[in-house]
């Protein structure tokens, strides 16, 4: 990768640096800048891509289920979110560790009602209804952080799924590597 990082290449090199080989996602217009990222690291993760977001979920949990490692999901917010809550749940109730990672709409809209494309009332509610853990990044420069924090939340106490929310203003911006 450069010497400048986008926020999706952060993204996807701290997945695999936390030993993700496996995603299990719906891509869309919020997330182009991560599937970039795993398009050019595809020999690092493999993706599987089902028909609909509640898949996503239901698949990383029964990666977790059948293998013990972290299921990873990603969808794009609002409605993806949404979709993916019933696999989430399940998730929640039968003690899964599952990394649920969904779009958010650009950082500046983010509980104003501004009519963005994919916005819900409260989605960050939403999310932190159905883990233990959630987060907002509030940076690209966060990233990083949040995607290590995740992974310290998903192997505390008992097994359940966590949230990490990214604008996707913070997915397309460069890092400063200083």
């Amino acid at each position: 990768m450069n010497s400048q990082p986008t926020g999706g290449q952060a993204l996807v090199s701290s997945l695999i640096q936390h030993g993700v080989e496996d995603l299990f996602l719906i891509p869309g217009i919020q997330l182009d800048w991560a599937v970039d990222a795993l398009r050019q690291c595809s020999e690092h993760i493999e993706l599987f891509v089902p028909r609909h977001e509640q898949s996503t979920t239901y698949m990383a949990d029964g990666y977790y289920r059948a293998s013990g490692r972290v299921g990873t999901a990603m969808v794009v917010p609002g409605p993806g979110a949404l979709n993916a809550g019933a696999g989430l749940a399940t998730a929640y109730a039968c003690n899964s560790k599952v990394l649920f990672i969904t779009g958010q709409i650009h950082s500046s809209g983010i509980g104003r009602g501004c009519g963005l494309l994919h916005e819900i009332k409260d989605q960050t509610g939403f999310v932190r209804g159905l883990g233990k853990w959630n987060h907002v990044v509030s940076s690209a420069a966060d990233i990083r952080p949040s995607v290590a924090n995740a992974f310290a939340e998903l192997h505390k106490g008992r097994p359940r799924p966590v949230g990490l929310e990214i604008p996707h203003d913070f997915l397309s911006s460069k890092i400063d590597p200083t």
